[in-house]
């Protein structure tokens, strides 16, 4: 028996080309301005990361700005985890003047999630303290102010946000998406949230009912694929020359 802690990821795609046509057309569909909110659901193993990756890659072709972030179960109890994990990807490899000028006005609320900021942009002089529901709508504000400002580069790229495994998102997190997926159909946004829907807790579906409720998502629903495809797919991770035994494939 053993474990793996990240997914392994097939270097080619298979069996999966009405779900890459319709990624196609959300791309597209951002690229034109008006933002989607895609959701990606299926068990554990089934592919979500991989199709996620293929989204991206596909993004990172036309140039777009590439915020990614993730879920982990030990986090589930942390406000805004996966967006600190968005946010510290992105700014890491950065330069203290880059950070600075990338974050803007909104550092004097972002600096709450990150607090490295402090040494990186000047004068960053404490807001007035609100009670807990007022500060929460004024960090949700700095958020969507910061990834507005992504958009408005001197290319003006689109904005892909990816945030994975949201079935172990805090409830912090899922308000703020919530909040961002009303307001991306005036926005060059894509926003791609990843779930195991046989995982999904009694907070995640409630946040997936009021999304389809104001319709405010596209959602692929990924099953698993069928012996010759899993068999190519396996023969692609592994470099194998020899085809994989039939009793080896069924319990896959």
């Amino acid at each position: 028996m053993f474990s793996l802690d990240r997914a392994i990821i097939s270097p080619v795609l298979v069996g999966r080309t009405r779900e890459v046509a319709l990624l196609e057309t959300v791309l597209h569909t951002v690229q034109q301005g008006t933002g989607q909110l895609l959701l990606l659901a299926g068990e554990a193993g089934v592919g979500k990361s991989r199709l996620a990756a293929e989204l991206r890659r596909q993004a990172a072709q036309h140039h777009w700005t590439i915020l990614a972030g993730h879920c982990f179960e030990r986090d589930a109890l942390f406000p805004y985890a996966p967006i600190v994990d968005a946010l510290r990807t992105l700014m890491g490899p950065l330069s203290a003047a880059v950070v600075a000028d990338l974050c803007g006005p909104p550092a004097v609320e972002l600096v709450k999630l990150l607090p490295e900021l402090a040494l990186t942009v000047a004068d960053l002089h404490p807001t007035p303290v609100l009670d807990p529901e007022a500060e929460k709508r004024r960090l949700f504000e700095a958020l969507f102010r910061f990834l507005i400002r992504l958009t408005e580069s001197p290319r003006a790229d689109p904005l892909l946000l990816i945030v994975e495994d949201i079935h172990w998102c805090d409830e912090t997190t899922l308000d703020f998406l919530h909040l961002l997926a009303r307001r991306l159909p005036t926005l060059p946004i894509l926003l791609l949230a990843t779930y195991r829907s046989e995982e999904a807790a009694p907070t995640l579906h409630r946040w997936l009912a009021q999304l389809d409720r104001a319709r405010l998502c596209r959602t692929i629903v990924l099953r698993a694929l069928p012996p010759q495809a899993v068999q190519t797919m396996l023969q692609a991770i592994f470099a194998l020359r020899e085809p994989v035994r039939a009793e080896f494939l069924e319990q896959i």
